[in-house]
C-alpha cells in the first residue's frame, strides 16, 4: 500500500477504534477488498489441519476460506432463542489442541448482532487462555443502529498481539466497487500475508488508495446519513 494511504488507516484505528499501530508499514496491508483480506489471514496463521472456530450463523464465505487455506472449519452455533449470544463456555466447549484461531464478525452479517460488553470480554478471555488468534471482521463497524457501540477486539488489553483486524471502504463509504479493504496485525503475521498478496493479486488498485485516504481524512456526515437512511428503510 502507499504510505499516505496505510498512516490514513493507522490514524483512523486510533482515532475511532482505539488501536495503536506504530508501524504502519509493517503491520498494515491494503487489500482488493475485505474479502481478500480475511483470506490472507487465515493462509498466514493457518497450517494443514488447524482448527478455526467459526460462530453460527456466519458469512457464507468463512468456512470455504478457512478449507481453502488448508485449516479445518469448526462451528460454534449460537442460539437463536437467545438472541445469538456467544459466552466463553460455548467457545471453551469446542476448542481441541488443534484449535488456531477463531473468527468474529461484529456487527454481524446476517444477524445485525453487535458485541456486547460481555461478549467480548469473553472472547478476549478464551483467546488468551488458549492462546489463539482473532480474525476480527469489522466491515460493518458505522452501520450500528440503535445506539450501540462499536468494539474493536484488537484496543483490549494483551490483544494486539494476537488480533487481526480486516475492514475496509464497502459498506461503510458505500464503496463496494472500489474494492479496498484491509488486513491489520503483528508484523510478523502482515510480512507473511504480504508475501502471499505479492504473489497473487500484486496490490490493491493505486487509485483506490487514494480514494481510501480521500474517505478517511474527509468528512464523515454522509456515514451517519447513509446509516440513519438504512435504519428507516
Amino acid at each position: 500500500g502507499i504510505v499516505p494511504a496505510l498512516e490514513a488507516i493507522a490514524a483512523k484505528m486510533e482515532r475511532e477504534n482505539g488501536v495503536h499501530i506504530p508501524d504502519p508499514r509493517h503491520q498494515i496491508i491494503i487489500t482488493p477488498g475485505g474479502k481478500w483480506g480475511l483470506y490472507l489471514a487465515l493462509t498466514a496463521v493457518l497450517n494443514p489441519g488447524d482448527e478455526v472456530l467459526i460462530l453460527e450463523p456466519n458469512w457464507v464465505s468463512y468456512k470455504p476460506m478457512v478449507t481453502l487455506a488448508g485449516g479445518i472449519p469448526v462451528s460454534v452455533s449460537l442460539p437463536s432463542n437467545d438472541n445469538f449470544r456467544i459466552t466463553a463456555a460455548q467457545l471453551r466447549e469446542k476448542i481441541t489442541p488443534r484449535t488456531k484461531a477463531l473468527m468474529v464478525n461484529t456487527p454481524c452479517n446476517p444477524t445485525g448482532r453487535v458485541l456486547t460488553q460481555a461478549e467480548h470480554d469473553d472472547i478476549v478471555a478464551v483467546a488468551m487462555e488458549a492462546d489463539l488468534y482473532v480474525i476480527s471482521d469489522e466491515i460493518y463497524e458505522k452501520l450500528i443502529f440503535d445506539g450501540r457501540s462499536h468494539r474493536s477486539l484488537a484496543a483490549a488489553p494483551g490483544m494486539a498481539e494476537r488480533t487481526l483486524t480486516v475492514n475496509g471502504l464497502t459498506k461503510s463509504y458505500a464503496m463496494t466497487g472500489w474494492r479496498l479493504g484491509w488486513l491489520i496485525g503483528p508484523a510478523p503475521i502482515i510480512k507473511l500475508a504480504t508475501r502471499m498478496n505479492s504473489q497473487t493479486v500484486s496490490c490493491a488498485a493505486n487509485f483506490s488508495m487514494h480514494a481510501c485516504i480521500a474517505a478517511l481524512n474527509g468528512p464523515q456526515d454522509v456515514i451517519a446519513e447513509m446509516r440513519d437512511a438504512y435504519q428507516a428503510r
